[in-house]
């Protein structure tokens, strides 16, 4: 199965993007749905993603932060505070595999551009604030997506 893809990537976001197929009418579900829908196709602009392990999965960031923290990754300082503070933040993983190398870049840069500022629906089940409601790749302090290349070549 694993052969089938040159490269596996993971995007771990504050954002939900929780998959409900819901794709009619309005509501939270619908609004869940649309955050996933935003992502596939921002994602799908430079490559076809193929869904790997299934649909977003809901975690919790203390289950990873200081394993990412010691390696330096990490969201934004304003969500490492709100984390070691006040609430174990929720996150939303998506693994998805490419059928070409480099697609996104050398260290997925192109893709870190493509996805920044894209514009998303909050008040959902994220349990952090996001300022400005988008996807934030790139900023010190509001950064709520972390794109991350698992394959071991």
């Amino acid at each position: 199965m694993l052969e089938q893809y040159k490269e596996i990537w993971a995007i771990k976001t504050l954002v939900d993007i929780t998959k409900t197929n819901v794709v009619r009418g309005t509501g939270k579900l619908r609004n869940q749905q649309r955050n996933f829908e935003t992502l596939l196709q921002t994602v799908n602009i430079l490559s076809q993603a193929w869904e790997f392990g299934g649909p977003p999965k809901r975690e919790t960031w203390g289950e990873f932060q200081k394993a990412f923290k010691d390696t330096g990754v990490a969201f934004g300082t304003k969500h490492e505070f709100s984390q070691e503070m006040m609430v174990d933040l929720n996150v939303w993983t998506w693994r998805f595999g490419v059928e070409h190398s480099e697609v996104f870049g050398k260290h997925g840069e192109l893709l870190v551009n493509q996805l920044h500022n894209i514009p998303v629906i909050t008040e959902l089940d994220e349990n952090c604030h996001l300022d400005v409601p988008v996807f934030d790749t790139q900023s010190t302090e509001n950064r709520n997506v972390l794109i991350i290349c698992e394959t071991l070549l």
